[in-house]
């Protein structure tokens, strides 16, 4: 899996910070290498990333995505990171939470050529 923000200050202050704090509430095991950015939880190795720095996802394949703040995204980092999510066995998934920021690529996506695999849901 991959778990990736717009910044990594943005990734490691907010989405693992309050990520972090969930596992230990609920005392599942994890352990994290900020050097490889590399996050374990049940044997599941999973990767943290940032957005600004996107072009080092390119060779990397993840059956998921959780993506936090993803309308500041470039909209070829949103690609880039869109190309990643391969599974064979067909279970794709791409969560995304974010602030609303105006009408750009991700409201085209998810909202204008919305379908029932691939739509926008306000919480």
């Amino acid at each position: 899996g991959l778990i990736c923000n717009n910044t990594y200050r943005q990734l490691n202050d907010s989405t693992l910070s309050t990520l972090f704090n969930l596992l230990e509430s609920l005392n599942i095991p994890y352990t994290y290498s900020s050097q490889k950015g590399y996050l374990t939880i049940n044997g599941n190795l999973i990767h943290t990333r940032s957005m600004d720095h996107y072009d080092s996802l390119r060779g990397s394949e993840y059956a998921w995505c959780a993506a936090d703040e993803c309308v500041f995204y470039k909209k070829a980092a949103w690609q880039v990171m869109l190309g990643r999510i391969r599974d064979k066995r067909g279970s794709l998934q791409i969560k995304g939470a974010t602030t609303p920021n105006g009408f750009n690529y991700l409201y085209e996506d998810f909202v204008l050529k919305a379908t029932k695999n691939h739509f926008m849901q306000n919480a």
